[in-house]
């Protein structure tokens, strides 16, 4: 079984600015890059691309409610982590992977962060396919994204 977790509590330096005339900033996931559909929902809409939405997760942070809230309506309520804390995103982030270890310890999962504009979205699919079908091979049972040691596998 394949689970997604979408990573929108990473509370990096880049903002960008939230309406025309606000003079407050975002961080970036929460903001639209060249549409109107912002970072976040972008990433959900990537993650339903390769999981159930029964088995997508999203961690969030709770001072930026107003802005995700909407968003992640096809997620259920138990399924969002939900940051009180700036400096906690690998903690929302293991609380996530430890429920899905818990109901399904052997599956794929996938940490997809929302943070990362995707400029050809069928080639990160064809790599997510690829990297999934690989990773039964993988000694480590982990693989990042262009960092699959084929020779090693095969020697």
């Amino acid at each position: 079984m394949h689970w997604c977790i979408v990573v929108a509590d990473d509370h990096a330096p880049d903002w960008v600015p939230y309406g025309a005339l606000d003079f407050h900033s975002v961080p970036v996931q929460y903001g639209c890059l060249g549409g109107s559909a912002t970072l976040l929902h972008r990433a959900l809409h990537r993650a339903a691309s390769i999981a159930p939405t029964s088995h997508i997760l999203v961690t969030t942070l709770e001072e930026y409610r107003g802005l995700w809230e909407p968003i992640p309506w096809c997620v259920r309520p138990e399924m969002r982590f939900i940051s009180d804390r700036r400096t906690s995103p690998l903690l929302t982030l293991a609380a996530a992977i430890l429920s899905i270890a818990r109901v399904s310890p052997s599956s794929i999962v996938t940490i997809m962060p929302a943070r990362c504009h995707v400029g050809h979205e069928w080639i990160l699919r064809q790599a997510l396919r690829q990297v999934a079908s690989e990773l039964p091979h993988v000694p480590e049972g982990a693989a990042t994204l262009g960092m699959l040691d084929f020779r090693r596998r095969r020697g």
